[in-house]
């Protein structure tokens, strides 16, 4: 991460969680508006959720995921997760 300074995390590994604590609070330390789309199908495999990348971006992540996930509210606002087909 460091090395590379990503703009983009995009998942299609089908490795549920692979998008950790650490790898999305970097990329939000690395960007203004960290870029997470974790595309792989279903939701339980998804790299990331929509939640975890809501919470660990401070609500900056700009996220599309490959199956539905729920609204999540951060700092009073209803965030909603786009999805990519």
């Amino acid at each position: 991460m460091d090395y590379v300074k990503p703009t983009i995390l995009m998942g299609l590994s089908a490795m549920g969680g692979v998008f950790n604590e650490e790898i999305v609070t970097k990329m939000a330390q690395l960007n203004k508006d960290p870029v997470i789309f974790p595309l792989s199908n279903p939701s339980s495999q998804a790299e990331c959720t929509f939640e975890d990348a809501v919470k660990w971006t401070d609500g900056r992540v700009v996220f599309a995921s490959g199956s539905p996930f729920a609204n999540v509210e951060h700092k009073g606002e209803v965030r909603v997760a786009g999805q990519g087909k």
